[in-house]
């Protein structure tokens, strides 16, 4: 079985719109766009690993109803 894999696509080369970091709440938009600033990434990895952090201890007390619509 030889299977042809299908050719790289550079990270870079992906067009994704801007991570909406307007609608943090202020004191995580500003943590997220410090530590983005000093580590010198996109503020998209600082804000979704803080939005991943705030998630664990709010999903005990946190219940989410998907209706019909």
């Amino acid at each position: 079985m030889d299977h042809e894999w299908p050719p790289i696509v550079p990270l870079m080369a992906v067009d994704v719109p801007p991570f909406p970091v307007e609608a943090l709440p202020p004191v995580l938009r500003r943590f997220s766009e410090e530590v983005a600033e000093s580590y010198q990434v996109p503020v998209d990895m600082p804000a979704m690993l803080t939005i991943a952090t705030a998630a664990v201890p709010l999903a005990k007390y946190l219940r989410i109803r998907i209706g019909p619509d």
